[in-house]
């Protein structure tokens, strides 16, 4: 198998831990041994008998010129956890991301660019996501299972293969993200649009996802993400993402976005519609969110009914619009 990448691999042996070494070191070292059994275990799902390079590229130029070459046989390697849950066939070439300058969250004049390679970890630490729509990012990545794992995903990978509990499509679809991308197909693509099938087959072999973009917000414009599952780490039963634009306590735009009731992310047209033009109250959020539930499609799930879906929907509405509605107050 081959390597290409120029770096050289050190290996440290570890002792056994001294008991007067803080406990620090030691979860350092938990977390470093869970991080590598995730990616051993996501790596051993690809037919590594086939897999005959590894490529480390340092550009994104580089990236795109090796899919070019390497067409309908390489594998675009993020964080790798996806793997857990299906790999691809006939790869021989991996091509690992995490060097080729896609890691980083940019504060621009139009918004918020993240890195395709960003790690979830980064997006919860970085400040600029403090009061940034209300605090929904931080929310949503915090959604995202275990520490160890937040490590290891990344944005991109959470979007380009999209899953039913995944929790950044609903995120990005509520927030109106564009999606830039490189290669065959160049440009930016609109939430609507990028969700509309598996963001992978509709960006193409050829392409890749450079950077999420979030619009530029001021401090009316709010908004709130909750996850309704069995426990805290666990698969999302119902995603949920409330953004909206209040002005002196009338609601002038609305976008919510739900997931895990659907294959892909949906917005609930019906509830912004309700939401849009009227000074936000109890009875208003109570109309929106019963009407966020009409004429909505739930999913089969073989761990609760659609009917419970159903039932619980509307409440998960109704508490994400009440902590938007709690959060614009004063302000706007």
């Amino acid at each position: 198998m081959g390597w290409h990448g120029g770096d050289t691999c050190h290996c440290v042996k570890v002792g056994i831990i001294p008991n007067a070494l803080d406990m620090f070191v030691s979860n350092i070292l938990i977390f470093c041994i869970n991080s590598l059994f995730v990616i051993c275990n996501s790596l051993m799902n690809i037919p590594l008998k086939d897999v005959r390079e590894y490529f480390l590229p340092t550009r994104a130029s580089e990236v795109l010129k090796l899919i070019k070459r390497e067409k309908g046989r390489c594998f675009l390697l993020a964080g790798g956890t996806g793997l857990n849950f299906g790999s691809p066939k006939g790869v021989t070439v991996i091509i690992d991301l995490s060097r080729a300058g896609l890691n980083y969250v940019r504060e621009t004049s139009g918004g918020i660019s993240i890195g395709a390679a960003t790690p979830v970890c980064e997006i919860l630490r970085n400040p600029l996501f403090s009061s940034y729509a209300g605090g929904m990012v931080r929310e949503s990545a915090l959604s995202i299972a275990t520490t160890p794992l937040r490590n290891l995903i990344t944005a991109g990978g959470n979007v380009m293969q999209v899953f039913i509990w995944s929790s950044l499509p609903v995120l990005f679809l509520a927030l109106d993200a564009r999606f830039r991308v490189m290669g065959e197909r160049n440009g930016l693509i609109r939430a609507e649009e990028f969700f509309s099938a598996q963001p992978r087959r509709l960006v193409g072999t050829c392409s890749i996802l450079k950077e999420i973009i979030l619009p530029a917000t001021s401090e009316c414009d709010v908004g709130a993400f909750m996850k309704f599952s069995k426990t805290e780490t666990d698969f999302a039963l119902i995603n949920a993402a409330v953004f909206l634009s209040v002005r002196g306590g009338i609601c002038k735009k609305a976008r919510i976005a739900v997931g895990a009731v659907s294959p892909m992310p949906v917005r609930l047209a019906a509830a912004e519609k309700v939401l849009e033009g009227q000074p936000l109250s109890d009875k208003l959020i109570d109309d929106a969110a019963r009407a966020g539930v009409s004429g909505i499609s739930i999913l089969r799930d073989i761990r609760v009914s659609e009917g419970y879906k159903r039932e619980i929907l509307p409440v998960i509405l109704r508490r994400c619009l009440k902590m938007v509605s709690e959060r614009a107050k004063g302000n706007c």
